[in-house]
Formats: C-alpha cells, structure tokens, sequence
C-alpha cells in the first residue's frame, strides 16, 4: 500500500534516516552544480538570497515537525517516478538541448520531491511542499532568462520611478534606458541602477519571504491561496520601493553613482517592507477570509457534549 498507518517511532528515525542519506546522495550527484550556485550566490549580491534558504528551510521543518511526524507512512512507490523524472529532465537538458545552468538546476527540484515522497508518503510531500518552494525560489536566475521572463515589468517599474521622483520638490528626473538622471536644487547626477540583474533576483527573495511567512504556521487552504494571489503584488511593490529609496538616498544623500550606501539601504528596507506586507497579508487573509459556514440545521456540539 501507498499509505498505512503511521509508523513506530523506530522506524519513523529509519526513515529520518533513509531520506538523509538519500538526500546526500542527491547533493553529491549536483556536487558541481551546487558549487556553481554558491558562488554565485557569495559573489553576486543579487543571489545571496539563497544563503538564507537553508535557514528558512530548517525553521519550516522545525515549526513542522510534529504534523511530519504525525503523517510519516511506509512512502509511495511514485516517489521513484519522480526521481526517474527529474532525471531524465537533467540528462535531456545536458544532451541533446545542451540547456545548461539554470534549466538543468530545476531538475533537482522534482529529485528531492520524489525522495520525500519515496520515503514519507504524499501526505509529507504536501507537508514538505513550501520546502520546495523555496528551494524553488532560491535557485540563482541567469541573465539570460531573465531577460526573458522579468524585462517588461522591470521596465514599468522604472518608468514609475521615474514619475515618483520627479514628483520630488526641486528635482527633474529623466529616464533614460535602464538609467535615471537628476537635476535640480540638489545637483545634478545619474541613479545607477544598471546592475546585472537590476534587482531580478530579489523578486525571488521578495516571494521566498511571503512563502515563509505564509507558511510558518498551518494554515487553511483558502488563506493559502488569498497569500498567492497576493504574492506577486507584494514582490512588485516591495521592488519598486526598492528602486524609489534607491533614487531619493542618491539624490540627497549626496552620494554618487558608483556609491554602494543608496543600494545596501534599500534593499535592506525593501526586504524589511517584504516581510512586513506578507505578515500583514496573512493578518488581513484571516480577517476577511472565513472558513466556510455550518450547514442550515447543523448545530455546534456543546462542552458538555463533547466532556461526555
């Protein structure tokens, strides 16, 4: 059987176990992709977002650990589909499409799902689902696909930013490609925000945040899916805060363009305001989004029921 019953608590550590020893396999077999990935993330500023992610996994899987435990089976024999899946997805991305770096890194995603769900059955794959989300997220995105997949809203953030500034008393801003130029009261000078990505993987940061905070507790399906619906909006904002702060700290601060203080500070207050928006998120989603009502005729049992 797929599932049974819940097992002892000496083969509930054998499959701890298992999936450890498992899962070092998998990171051996990735050993070269994964060290591609932590360099990036220790040299380019814009993906060290993933330092954090075995952080935020480790605290979910702590916060959890009682209902894994509780939903621990004998595993499912689909796990090993999902292995041989992720597999040939990462033998096909080397060879023939030679899709290397970030296609073939999504591959380990599906491999470790399939391993939790080899060992632990689909209810600790559900359970382990914000995991690997993050995981997810974490993954550093190439230049070149984000080219493709983040250029059209980045250029309508710039051009907001650029309307918001020049709101400013005493301030003329231009945009002029990924660039914006000042002049006014203040002096005159550029906001350089051509950096590699311009900010494309703190989009992924931004939404590692809401799937933390949205995820931290168990929650009911429906505020689950009110926070995803709002995950994106949180993202957008929050980098086009970061971007705002950015522009107003050079223009007076009096820093220059090759100044890193305008970046550290707000992207420092933008991931601030990230995990802020989604607490608020949650709050508001619990508040507004009810749980369905008791059918016409159904009464609540009492205490006194429920003591007897």
């Amino acid at each position: 059987m797929a599932n049974a019953a819940p097992p002892s608590a000496l083969n509930g550590r054998v499959a701890v176990w298992q999936l450890l020893i498992l899962l070092g396999v998998c990171l051996l077999a990735f050993r070269r992709s994964g060290e591609t990935i932590m360099r990036l993330a220790l040299n380019d500023g814009e993906s060290a977002h993933l330092l954090a992610a075995p952080f935020l996994i480790g605290l979910l899987v702590l916060r959890r650990r009682h209902e894994l435990k509780l939903q621990l089976s004998r595993g499912s024999n689909w796990g090993v589909a999902f292995v041989l899946a992720g597999l040939t997805a990462h033998a096909a991305a080397q060879w023939p499409f030679n899709f290397t770096g970030y296609p073939s890194w999504l591959t380990m995603v599906p491999i470790i799902a399939g391993i939790i769900l080899t060992v632990g059955g689909w209810r600790v794959l559900k359970l382990c689902g914000p995991m690997l989300l993050i995981l997810l997220l974490a993954i550093p995105i190439t230049p070149r696909h984000y080219a493709f997949l983040i250029i059209g809203p980045e250029t309508l953030t710039l051009r907001a930013v650029q309307v918001t500034l020049d709101l400013l008393p005493g301030v003329f801003v231009e945009l002029a490609g990924p660039e914006l130029s000042y002049f006014g009261s203040q002096g005159a000078g550029h906001i350089a925000l051509g950096e590699p990505h311009r900010g494309a993987s703190l989009f992924l940061a931004y939404l590692s945040i809401t799937v933390f905070v949205t995820f931290a507790s168990i929650r009911a399906p429906w505020q689950v899916a009110a926070m995803g619906f709002a995950a994106a909006p949180i993202a957008l904002i929050c980098n086009y805060s970061r971007l705002a702060m950015w522009g107003a700290v050079t223009i007076y601060g009096g820093a220059g363009p090759l100044s890193p203080y305008p970046r550290i500070i707000a992207t420092t207050l933008s991931l601030l305001g990230a995990w802020g928006l989604s607490v608020l998120g949650v709050l508001v989603a619990s508040k507004i989004v009810k749980p369905p009502q008791p059918r016409p005729g159904s009464r609540k049992p009492r205490p006194a029921e429920i003591s007897e």
